[in-house]
């Protein structure tokens, strides 16, 4: 695929985001909502992470950095505190001191299974929430730094994305001997695979294809009061979609791949529907037939995103010092209900977020005045208290 670009596009470009700005911001601020928190555990004193985090039942099962893997109660939202912790105490490391640093967690019934750094696999025992247990660790073949991306749990097979080793497939009936069975190994080598979602028997997966797209330009150029007209190439990188069927786990089958402009920062899978979080957008598909997967609906959120969750027929999604809120309930047509202002409690980097009984989790990092003053935290805030603005475009 080849892309023409004339000089006088740059301009066009550069003139609609520098006196487009204060519009836009005029727009976003329209529907903002500065929350209270009514809980919060900070790492000062309990959570040093977090980074993911999921929430069941009465519990939230933290992938603490490294504080290594912290469970709390959250029955009471305005009261949480941590009952259990996994941390380099649990167990020895063969080279001397070590961390259990974990980034990533997913749950089955009685086990979590814990992403530890990029490379390896931590499979704990959670049928007591108050008193967690190391089951093993895990790494695949020979290559303990293999980079992980991500992980997603399909029955008794744990999925895990990476960096430059493609889609690795991990069988863990047996939760003290876990296997590798298979994985799908992409042909071309600059392949790099990142968020992960399984949706029944099919595993959609974020990819990024580095410098695969040839770009032509013209430019003139002026050198000693001399006008000169330039051309040449330069390389971007392909963004897109991998849709496997996972019906035979140790042989996942790759059947649809979704080119898209900008990268997918992460995805949710409910229903009959996949939400892609883009750099800037929110884009819907239909994917009722995986093979055949149609763009439904979009919407543009006007600053760079990276975190999303679902529930009911809302979508919330997190950048940076905001969290917006989507209504969905018309897949065709999302709109914007308002938004969260994060900053406004001192949060800044957002790295996951949920929302269970009508109050949404999130953790990330809080009043960064500088590096040294860092914290990282897990906020609740009472949806309850956020006003309903219909149908805001």
């Amino acid at each position: 695929m080849k892309i023409k670009l004339k000089f006088g596009f740059f301009v066009t470009a550069i003139s609609l985001l520098i006196f487009g700005c204060s519009v836009v911001e005029q727009e976003i601020f329209t529907n903002a909502f500065e929350p209270e928190p009514i809980g919060f555990i900070n790492g000062l004193e309990q959570i040093k992470g977090p980074w993911k985090f999921q929430l069941r039942d009465n519990y939230a099962f933290l992938a603490d950095g490294r504080n290594g893997f912290v469970v709390a109660d959250i029955s009471d939202p305005e009261s949480i505190s941590t009952v259990s912790r996994l941390d380099s105490s649990t167990y020895t490391c063969p080279k001397g001191e070590c961390f259990l640093i974990t980034n990533n967690v997913v749950l089955d019934q009685n086990y979590a299974y814990l992403q530890e750094s990029a490379d390896r696999l931590i499979i704990a025992n959670i049928t007591d929430p108050t008193d967690v247990s190391l089951v093993t660790k895990f790494s695949i073949g020979d290559f303990p730094n293999i980079n992980w991306e991500d992980i997603a749990l399909s029955g008794n097979h744990l999925f895990v994305s990476t960096k430059k080793s493609g889609l690795r497939v991990i069988d863990v009936t047996n939760k003290t001997d876990p296997t590798e069975v298979g994985n799908y190994q992409p042909s071309d080598n600059e392949l790099e695979m990142s968020k992960l979602a399984i949706h029944g028997q099919y595993a959609y997966v974020a990819v990024k294809n580095k410098d695969s797209i040839p770009v032509e330009y013209e430019a003139e150029v002026i050198e000693n009061g001399v006008t000169k007209r330039e051309a040449g190439v330069y390389y971007e990188d392909l963004y897109g979609l991998m849709i496997f069927d996972i019906s035979a786990p140790s042989t996942p089958q790759l059947i649809q791949v979704l080119e898209m402009g900008e990268r997918v920062e992460n995805l949710v899978l409910d229903g009959h529907y996949a939400y892609l979080l883009l750099e800037k957008s929110l884009q819907i598909f239909d994917i009722s037939d995986p093979e055949t997967p149609k763009e439904v609906g979009s919407y543009q959120t006007e600053a760079w995103t990276w975190e999303i969750a679902k529930h009911e027929n809302r979508i919330y999604i997190a950048n940076v010092n905001r969290i917006y809120v989507i209504d969905v309930s018309d897949p065709s047509n999302p709109s914007k209900i308002g938004f969260l202002k994060t900053s406004a409690i001192g949060g800044s980097s957002s790295f996951d977020l949920a929302v269970a009984d009508n109050y949404l989790y999130f953790s990330g990092t809080f009043n960064p005045t500088s590096r040294s003053d860092v914290i990282y935290g897990l906020t609740v805030i009472d949806l309850n208290l956020f006003p309903m603005v219909e149908n805001q475009n």
